[in-house]
């Protein structure tokens, strides 16, 4: 399987350099874009964790464009990288923003308004039936 290399290269405040990397299978970076770019069309926002008590807004088109610049590698690099550092390193942007608590708050909303969307249905279904019990 294809493996790719996300780079990760920013900063917070101007004070402290986030540099890091991690390596997705050709299905995981996929996946992962596909999610960002409906984030990102939503323009969605996350407050991601930078350090103790340091936090910083990362927009989803951010680490979509981290994502689109993902570099493929050969087997042979994959396996030096895996077996030397790892296939995580660093400050990766796609880890913290996929692992914050502001994501989750935003897929809760969607599961609760597809509920209300479910009942408003039911209900206006059943408004049609006894609405035309009277026609």
């Amino acid at each position: 399987m294809r493996q790719f290399l996300v780079k990760t290269s920013t900063n917070w405040a101007d004070e402290m350099d986030l540099d890091g990397f991690i390596i997705l299978d050709e299905k995981e970076l996929e996946e992962a874009t596909k999610e960002m770019a409906d984030l990102a069309a939503d323009d969605f926002e996350a407050e991601v964790s930078v350090g103790t008590n340091e936090e910083m807004d990362v927009e989803a088109s951010d680490v979509l464009d981290e994502l689109n610049n993902a570099i493929e590698l050969t087997p042979e690099e994959y396996e030096n990288i895996s077996r030397l550092i790892g296939t995580r390193y660093g400050f990766s942007l796609y880890d913290k923003f996929k692992n914050c608590s502001d994501l989750d708050d935003y897929y809760e909303e969607i599961e609760e308004r597809k509920k209300e969307n479910e009942q408003q249905k039911k209900i206006n279904a059943r408004f049609d039936e006894v609405k035309n019990l009277f026609d």
